[in-house]
């Protein structure tokens, strides 16, 4: 069995050789894995490490920039029955194919699976366990997806699902990943979950208050608007709502986590951090202020 591994880059070579370290590390008999590295315009010479240290390896120039066009490049080149994504600053832990693969033989019917995740810092420091939506109560749908989502970097995908459900939006500057998937539960696909840790998902070394917020202004409105579609499994007008102040509390909290970050050394972007959470949500942003000064 061919699997496609397929991975976005521009200036993270170490971060790069990492990711690319662990896929290498992939313990799954019977499995050839073919990986893809789309270049979106690398200039640290992620190229050139490539070409001398990992020949094997297929290598793509992606003309546009961002993650869609990337993914989308790697799909279209890609040879194997499943793709796996893999973000350049993610880590895969051995044995992270192979138990996507026999997750794949217990539900045979399901064409993504994923199992757990590791939330870590920049140096890889374990901080949380990221499971994903909970599959227990029947089909996933979009609102538990955008609820809980998961990193593409756990998710393993059928061929079929790419046939189906076409490519990544490249109009969507946030959020591709949620928008794909839940574009493939309303094509009809089954989905599957492990609950072992077996990737590693790294945090951005420094919190940017503006890519907070750009996050936020995308993936609201996209949220809004599959929750407005007239789908099977479609929440209640008191659930929509409630999930609509589930990303905004969400955004605020991490802006606010952010701006005490930033504050003992950049002041005035831990205080862009806090007019940004106050603009997302005002009453979010004081609760987790409040929370963050009571006594632990």
């Amino acid at each position: 069995m061919l699997i496609s591994v397929i991975v976005p880059t521009r200036n993270r070579k170490a971060l790069l050789r990492q990711a690319l370290d662990s896929v290498a590390a992939q313990n799954a008999p019977g499995v050839e894995i073919e990986t893809i590295v789309i270049d979106n315009g690398s200039t640290d010479g992620t190229l050139e490490m490539l070409a001398t240290d990992y020949p094997g390896v297929l290598r793509l120039a992606s003309e546009e920039r961002g993650s869609s066009p990337a993914r989308n490049a790697g799909m279209r080149a890609a040879k194997g029955e499943w793709f796996a994504f893999l973000d350049d600053d993610d880590v895969w832990l051995p044995g992270k194919i192979a138990r996507c693969l026999s997750l794949s033989q217990e539900y045979p019917e399901a064409r993504c699976v994923w199992t757990a995740a590791t939330v870590c810092d920049w140096r890889l420091t374990p901080l949380r366990k990221w499971t994903g939506p909970d599959l227990s109560h029947g089909p996933l749908t979009c609102a538990a997806f955008l609820r809980d989502s998961i990193t593409p970097s756990a998710i393993l995908m059928h061929r079929d699902v790419y046939a189906k459900v076409g490519e990544f939006d490249p109009a969507l500057l946030r959020g591709q990943d949620l928008d794909y998937f839940c574009r493939a539960i309303l094509a009809g696909f089954l989905f599957a979950a492990a609950p072992e840790e077996m990737v590693l998902y790294r945090l951005p070394e420094r919190p940017t208050p503006q890519t907070l917020y750009r996050s936020y202004i995308h993936i609201a409105p996209m949220t809004a608007r599959y929750m407005e579609m007239d789908i099977p499994g479609r929440p209640s007008a008191s659930e929509r709502r409630a999930l609509l102040r589930h990303v905004q509390g969400y955004y605020a909290d991490q802006l606010i986590q952010a701006s005490r970050t930033l504050r003992h050394d950049d002041g005035d972007a831990a205080r862009e951090a806090l007019i940004l959470a106050l603009r997302v949500s005002p009453l979010h942003a004081l609760k987790s202020l409040l929370k963050s000064a009571l006594p632990t």
